[in-house]
């Protein structure tokens, strides 16, 4: 059964995260426990590098335990798309993780508007199931690692 989450979801810019170095310092030491150290270190560096970066995240008892990023894609006008989707271990399997992809889809709705209105929003990943229930569909496998790109539509399902 589904635990009720107890916390916040928020979300920050790149540019007003390199200013909190509290908030920074839980986003790296989730991505470390996530991933690797490794890992951390480019999540660091494409934060810095990239200003418009808009990061969604999720705290409990004043820890992060999940983030994941947007950004308006350079392929084209109105399409954006997430990375560094992540939920601390012991936080999933409570609908969370889907619970911030839903929040991060809602947050380009509301305040993404570029050049032009939101349309599209794609992901590559390698764990599509957890997309598929949030209305996204695999649009192509990318390599034999088993990494796919992934579309879903902003205001509606793809049908």
């Amino acid at each position: 059964m589904a635990e009720t989450f107890n916390g916040t979801i928020s979300a920050i810019s790149s540019c007003d995260l390199m200013s909190n170095t509290d908030l920074l310092n839980k986003m790296t030491t989730l991505v470390t426990r996530v991933y690797d150290e490794g890992d951390a270190e480019l999540f660091l560096q494409e934060i810095k590098e990239t200003p418009d970066i808009i990061i969604s995240y999720m705290i409990i008892n004043d820890n992060v335990i999940g983030l994941g990023c947007i950004c308006e894609s350079h392929i084209s006008y109105g399409v954006y798309e997430l990375f560094w989707d992540m939920l601390d271990e012991s936080y999933r399997g409570n609908g969370w993780g889907k619970m911030l992809i839903e929040h991060r889809i809602e947050y380009i709705k509301e305040h993404c508007k570029g050049l032009s209105s939101p349309n599209d929003i794609i992901v590559v990943t390698k764990f599509p199931w957890h997309l598929i229930r949030c209305g996204f569909k695999v649009i192509i496998k990318l390599n034999p690692e088993g990494e796919v790109l992934m579309h879903r539509k902003i205001n509606n399902l793809i049908q």
